[in-house]
């Protein structure tokens, strides 16, 4: 094996990889990163919906494609097309419609949400707070989730079953179902090496601008009684007031995320 000291694979110091090719090494990365997506390997592909109801020709007039692509941050990377964002906004016209999730979105999502940002979500959460314990003796307790890979570990069939039930067009649907269907990834390593395509059988692309929108709609339906709930993508906080001698419903509130998130991936 020829040496590996002026490149990433010289400094790869784990023992069980030291007498292997850099394409065996590759291999063994692209594996890892999709160990943790295998249960959701389903033996049966996405069926597209069915189309009766639905126009021969799904119409996306140019000033909406336009106003999408004149939002493209130039300073962020390609999606997988190898597109620059620069290009593809130098090339835009400016008139659109808000996304159709908009009208279904929980009011509680602040994430990838036009007009929205972090800020906005602690503002919410302090005057909420604020609110509940001015002068009671309430006192407030929150509880953080986070779910991790979150993009790689979404159910495609949960997702698509989500999907059906907003009023969206089944051609977009399907589209969806494309855009998520036969998906392959491999590692690449310096010197031109590169693992072998390897099928992957959850999540959504990362770099896309679809991706934000699909997790959000995955957690749309994400609801507690009896308390608040605040989402940014895949960070949620759920908060309650607790009133001076009352007993604290958090645990219940713990146990009702957790139900949630088992029933919509179990792996997380």
């Amino acid at each position: 094996m020829q040496s590996r000291s002026c490149h990433l694979l010289g400094k790869l110091d784990v023992e069980e990889i030291q007498d292997r090719t850099a394409e065996e090494i590759a291999n063994t990365i692209n594996k890892a990163f999709l160990e943790p997506l295998e249960e959701y390997r389903s033996t049966s592909p996405l069926t597209p919906l069915p189309l009766e109801d639905c126009p021969e020709f799904l119409e996306v007039t140019e000033e909406r494609t336009y106003k999408l692509l004149s939002k493209l941050n130039p300073a962020k990377a390609a999606g997988p097309d190898g597109l620059p964002n620069w290009l593809l906004r130098e090339f835009a016209s400016f008139v659109a419609f808000p996304p159709a999730v908009m009208k279904v979105l929980d009011s509680n999502q602040y994430g990838a949400v036009p007009k929205s940002s972090t800020t906005i979500a602690l503002l919410s959460m302090i005057h909420e707070w604020i609110t509940g314990t001015d002068g009671n003796g309430s006192t407030v307790r929150t509880i953080l989730f986070y779910y991790r890979k979150a993009f790689d570990l979404i159910d495609h069939a949960i997702l698509i079953n989500k999907l059906s039930k907003l009023d969206l067009p089944i051609s977009v649907v399907n589209w969806i179902i494309d855009f998520l269907s036969n998906r392959f990834q491999r590692i690449k390593l310096p010197e031109e090496c590169l693992s072998e395509w390897t099928s992957v059988p959850s999540g959504v692309p990362k770099g896309t601008k679809s991706g934000p929108w699909l997790f959000v709609v995955m957690i749309n339906d994400l609801v507690i009684d009896g308390g608040r709930v605040w989402k940014y993508v895949d960070n949620t906080n759920a908060s309650e007031v607790v009133g001076k001698g009352a007993v604290s419903s958090a645990q219940i509130i713990a146990d009702k995320v957790v139900e949630w998130s088992l029933a919509n991936s179990p792996a997380q």
